[in-house]
């Protein structure tokens, strides 16, 4: 199956004065990985988000999110790489993403380092405020797109790591995303 690169977005991505790659802190790239499954759902809607409901039945399940983790959305999308199916349909995007609720409630409960997507944003595609960037890059947390291989991790004890060249002024860039178990 071929694969996207990963992009790791800084806050500078969207936030005007926000850290850039070279100034961002190492320990800001490691932490715990908590995987939230939205593939069923998001099997019979493309514009599926992750919702408060969703980090709350987490929760429920595994106790609170841990300070430092890397909160993961699996959608299930990885799948369709390579397909139409994973841009949408042929009149306009569709593909799932962090719900603007979902983004403010972590940024503003929780104590995490960064958020990331199976798909090409953070945000849900159908969305045209980009509320999911604003909270998470706002908040100087960092966001992977195009995730793999989070089914792999589901349910385990896995640390993330987030590789990337320390691009002077950069934005964002390729990145190697290992997760260790």
């Amino acid at each position: 199956m071929p694969m996207l690169p990963k992009r790791l977005n800084f806050p500078a991505h969207f936030i005007a004065d926000g850290l850039r790659v070279d100034a961002f802190p190492a320990e800001g790239l490691v932490g715990p990985a908590v995987v939230i499954d939205i593939a069923a759902r998001a099997e019979e809607d493309a514009d599926a988000g992750v919702t408060v409901d969703d980090l709350q039945a987490w929760e429920m399940e595994n106790g609170e999110i841990p300070e430092g983790a890397f909160v993961l959305m699996y959608s299930g999308w990885e799948h369709r790489i390579g397909s139409p199916e994973f841009f949408g349909d042929d009149t306009s995007l569709h593909f799932p993403g962090f719900s603007g609720a979902a983004a403010e409630w972590l940024v503003t409960r929780r104590a995490i380092h960064g958020v990331g997507v199976d798909t090409l944003s953070l945000d849900q595609a159908i969305t045209p405020t980009f509320d999911a960037h604003y909270q998470f890059l706002g908040a100087g947390l960092v966001g992977i797109e195009n995730v793999a291989n989070l089914q792999a991790i589901m349910g385990s004890q896995a640390t993330i790591v987030c590789g990337i060249p320390k691009y002077e002024e950069g934005s964002g860039g390729p990145a190697r995303i290992l997760a260790l178990i």
